[in-house]
């Protein structure tokens, strides 16, 4: 707890912490919550029951679908899964609260401050590690790190769920150490290129225009490794992808549809290509 990296880390997620933002929650981040919620709740992802709006959610075969990639789902089953039984607990039918969105704004908050907040911090301390590859004066990599924390627009997404945080931290984490690699500051293990890949292959899973980011990052990694350890890296990035592939066939009976395919707002009906699901992506996050 008394190192700098640690430091940084306490700093920047109590400053977040004071900042946070959409208590009520958006439509990409309802979407997430209501399928982890209805995953948990019933054991399935359609979530009818949870949606105030069908703006940003999938709809297949008369149900509604999250509009968006499950991995931030997946990841927030496990923080309504510890919290439910609490929130069962709370009388808010007895002074007619509506529970069930009184649920997702709490849920909001908890992705808020489990998720996305220590994603952006770790990523800070990531960033302010790797700049002393290039300086040893700490006061500059400082400075460096609280700009981008504090001065950049990772500050706004980092205030509330959502998932461009936690997937720049997946990017930067599998860049760092692919890095540390070519400079031989660790040693290229078959673990080691498993992890990377795999860490790669979840942040499509997570979102999926990461896919970009990995072919830049796999191009990189090919500049100074071509052996047949790379395989371990591949097989990395297969696992979380075939659980992509089989979330979309397990929901739209189609292993290469995708949410944005079906998406029950009136400008996601003409989506065709790639790049319509590019630019449906990029202009869901508000």
């Amino acid at each position: 707890l008394k190192t700098t990296e640690a430091k940084i880390f306490f700093t920047i997620f109590l400053i977040y912490l004071f900042f946070i933002s959409d208590y009520g929650g958006n439509w990409m981040a309802d979407s997430l919550i209501d399928s982890a919620m209805a995953f948990v709740d019933t054991g399935s992802f359609i979530i009818d029951n949870y949606i105030k709006a069908p703006q940003d959610n999938a709809i297949f075969n008369g149900h509604y679908y999250s509009g968006f990639a499950p991995g931030a789902s997946f990841l927030v089953m496990p923080l309504y899964f510890l919290a439910k039984p609490l929130l069962n607990l709370l009388p808010l039918s007895v002074i007619g609260f509506p529970q069930l969105q009184f649920k997702i704004i709490i849920m909001n908050i908890l992705a808020t401050i489990f998720l996305t907040i220590p994603a952006s911090a770790l990523l800070s301390v990531l960033i302010y590690r790797f700049l002393g590859n290039f300086t040893e004066r700490k006061k500059y990599r400082l400075l460096v790190t609280f700009f981008f924390a504090f001065g950049t627009i990772i500050f706004i997404h980092s205030t509330g769920f959502y998932r461009r945080p936690i997937t720049l931290f997946l990017a930067f984490l599998s860049f760092y150490l692919l890095y540390k690699i070519k400079n031989n500051q660790i040693y290229a293990s078959k673990k080691i290129l498993f992890l990377i890949g795999f860490i790669l292959g979840f942040s499509i899973f997570v979102e999926y225009s990461m896919f970009i980011i990995v072919g830049l990052l796999s191009s990189y990694l090919l500049t100074f490794l071509r052996n047949k350890k790379i395989l371990w890296y591949c097989f990395g990035i297969l696992i979380p992808l075939v659980a992509l592939l089989f979330y979309h066939y397990f929901i739209f009976d189609d292993p290469f549809t995708t949410p944005y395919m079906h998406r029950a707002s009136p400008k996601a009906q003409s989506i065709e290509t790639l790049s319509d699901v590019l630019a449906i992506n990029f202009s869901s996050e508000r």
